[in-house]
């Protein structure tokens, strides 16, 4: 079961109730543990992508323009593939003057406005160095090894050509960048700007102990109706009775809710899995629903014993009927993470739980408790 709250996720163990926390820190995720690592292995690899880029080192005047090229390509293996040349000049306005991050985002636009750029496979992309040189990148959508269909390997295959009559606007590429091709650059989790194809994975090795959540964080709550509190043994076969579980109010802890829980007696008949518990089957049938996110979720109606313990129960532990001289008790579990979701209501907002009960449910007592915990 995954929660998130923020830049934080935590994933919960529900048969140990262990928690791990781990956030995102600048793109990276770290874990909150108490750890004793002692080495982390990162396998390397070589990237497959054919890619170039470069540099817009001045942005200049009115007029001048960037012009990049790619040479038609055709597979020569049998297939009668070809990715078609492509040739975009972008010209310089008053916008770009001065500001090399706008115009490399406008060059970036040209491209891939561009049908034939778009038909070779290719994206473009604006990166800006923690020097901040801005770059633009070239990649292919596609993976092509050293020699293989895809690649452009030849120096001019790709270019960028400058015309600034004042010489104002400046554009570097190197000759190694004059080409579309897999340069199988060697890449870890630690990439460069120009390699975002991400290949790495880390492997720990030492000690990781995860601490499980401190017990204030669990949260209970029965639904709750102003006039009969948690006793849903009421008729509202005229007027539907509606009980509610509210998020908190704004500022608040959110609720994660993983369980849902029904639990009923009846002293004086005994339970009909053909009934619900020891009356006739209900009519209308009880109604539960999810109000989260603007959206809203609706269970099954329950109009019987067999709805309560064979479809609202998650499995067969999760239903218990015990039968005494003095009555008759059910209980019955939704567990929630057994199919890999959660109620998550969000302070200050409109998100709860309802359970509406529509019909003369005289039985001698019937609850509903929600289980979770609240960050």
């Amino acid at each position: 079961m995954v929660a998130k709250s923020g830049s934080q996720i935590e994933i919960v163990d529900r048969t140990s109730g262990l928690i791990a926390t781990v956030e995102s820190v600048g793109g990276k995720n770290r874990f909150f543990t108490e750890t004793n690592i002692g080495s982390v292995n990162v396998p390397f690899g070589r990237d497959p992508i054919p890619d170039a880029h470069f540099y817009i080192l001045e942005a200049g005047a009115i007029g001048d323009t960037i012009r990049v090229t790619g040479t038609e390509i055709t597979d020569t293996s049998g297939s009668e593939r070809t990715l078609p040349a492509f040739d975009v000049t972008y010209t310089l306005v008053a916008g770009d003057v001065d500001k090399e991050l706008v115009l490399g985002a406008n060059v970036v636009s040209a491209l891939e406005a561009d049908t034939n750029f778009k038909n070779s496979l290719l994206e473009a992309a604006l990166v800006q160095e923690d020097s901040g040189r801005v770059a633009v990148h070239v990649t292919a959508t596609y993976r092509a090894l050293p020699g293989e269909f895809g690649e452009r390997p030849t120096t001019g295959d790709f270019d960028v050509i400058v015309t600034s009559p004042g010489g104002d606007t400046v554009v570097q590429i190197d000759t190694e960048q004059r080409s579309l091709k897999s340069r199988a650059k060697e890449n870890s989790l630690g990439r460069d700007p120009f390699n975002p194809h991400k290949l790495g994975i880390p492997e720990f090795a030492g000690q990781v102990r995860v601490r499980a959540e401190s017990i204030e964080k669990l949260f209970f709550a029965r639904a709750f109706n102003a006039t009969h509190t948690n006793d849903m043994a009421q008729d509202g076969s005229v007027i539907p009775i509606v009980y509610t579980i509210n998020a908190n109010p704004a500022g608040g802890n959110i609720i994660i809710v993983e369980k849902l829980k029904f639990r009923g007696i009846d002293v004086n008949a005994k339970v009909q899995f053909g009934q619900f518990m020891g009356l006739t089957a209900l009519t209308n049938g009880i109604k539960i629903e999810v109000f989260q996110n603007g959206g809203s979720f609706a269970f099954p109606l329950i109009k019987t014993t067999a709805d309560l313990l064979g479809d609202w129960s998650s499995s067969s532990s999760d239903a218990d009927f015990y039968n005494q001289s003095g009555g008759d008790l059910i209980v019955a579990v939704k567990d929630l993470i057994s199919n890999n979701v959660q109620i998550e209501l969000k302070p200050g907002t409109t998100d709860r739980i309802e359970v509406t009960i529509q019909d003369n449910v005289n039985v001698d007592d019937l609850d509903f408790l929600t289980e979770g915990f609240e960050e």
